[in-house]
């Protein structure tokens, strides 16, 4: 668990990665663009999404962890504006570490394909 310092500071970053993001936008799509996207981001229609990266083995690669901002489209889809990586963003190793395995799990990567096993006692 972050402390409220780090967690703090991470909500500053990101939300510095998004004017950042939105200063793109208005220079690649125009002023109307980005004003739309902010208003959404204003109206809370965005997630913030982990993304990691998997090894040849399926397992999740440590280091590979990045925060994703995600506007909701008008067809109710989610669209990236931006992303920063974990370190960028002053995550800790061991909270980076701790997401890391959270995200994995969601998308079940470390799962077993069989889980029969896990009622058994170990004694068994």
């Amino acid at each position: 668990m972050p402390s409220r310092e780090e967690n703090e500071a991470f909500w500053t970053k990101i939300q510095n990665v998004i004017d950042w993001a939105l200063l793109q936008l208005k220079e690649q799509q125009g002023e109307g663009i980005a004003r739309a996207v902010a208003q959404r981001l204003d109206d809370r229609q965005w997630r913030l999404m982990t993304e990691v990266d998997v090894n040849a083995d399926g397992e999740p690669v440590l280091g590979s962890l990045w925060y994703k901002v995600e506007v909701r489209t008008d067809q109710g889809g989610w669209i990236e504006l931006c992303k920063a990586h974990s370190q960028v963003l002053g995550v800790s190793e061991e909270n980076a570490r701790d997401e890391i395995h959270m995200t994995a799990l969601q998308h079940g990567i470390g799962i077993p394909d069989d889980l029969s096993g896990l009622d058994k006692k170990k004694d068994d």
